[in-house]
């Protein structure tokens, strides 16, 4: 089997530009899609080949407008930007998965308040129960980031 040339390279740049010239035939060459977000077709190969070392996020936030692919700036984010690094991200997954892990997490979270109330309950943590606050901590983080999908998935898919 033959690999793939560099042409052929699919990056999430690449595929999200793709997909969006399923609905706009401007996006189809990566001239068109250069032009209408006001920035050489090279920097865009670059972004597609991942030749870049760094990413202007004003493009990446151009790119995900006009190819309606919010991942695209969870992507960034996550994998490029020194500070968003550090920061939960979404990811993208289907609704009926978001729905079954929110549901599930709903159902832990009533066992972590509970705990969060026995803890508090007397205005001291010892050490303990520090350990069981880290627990509290990290179902409340898991709804957090099941909210944040949500919201991925509703950008992507409701426009």
């Amino acid at each position: 089997m033959m690999e793939k040339s560099k042409m052929d390279h699919e990056n999430i740049y690449r595929k999200a530009r793709s997909d969006a010239a399923k609905y706009n035939d401007r996006l189809k060459s990566r001239e068109g899609a250069a032009e209408l977000m006001n920035m050489s077709a090279g920097t865009l190969f670059d972004y597609e080949h991942d030749l870049s070392k760094t990413k202007d996020p004003a493009n990446i936030v151009r790119m995900a407008s006009l190819y309606r692919a919010p991942e695209l700036l969870e992507n960034f984010c996550k994998n490029e930007c020194p500070i968003g690094a550090h920061h939960m991200t979404a990811e993208v997954k289907s609704i009926d998965r978001i729905t079954v892990q929110t549901l599930s997490a709903i159902c832990n979270i009533q066992e972590a308040k509970m705990t969060l109330l026995a803890i508090t309950e007397d205005g001291v943590i010892d050490d303990s129960e520090k350990p069981k606050l880290e627990e509290v901590t990290q179902a409340l983080e898991r709804i957090e980031k099941l909210s944040r999908d949500l919201k991925l998935w509703m950008a992507k898919n409701m426009g």
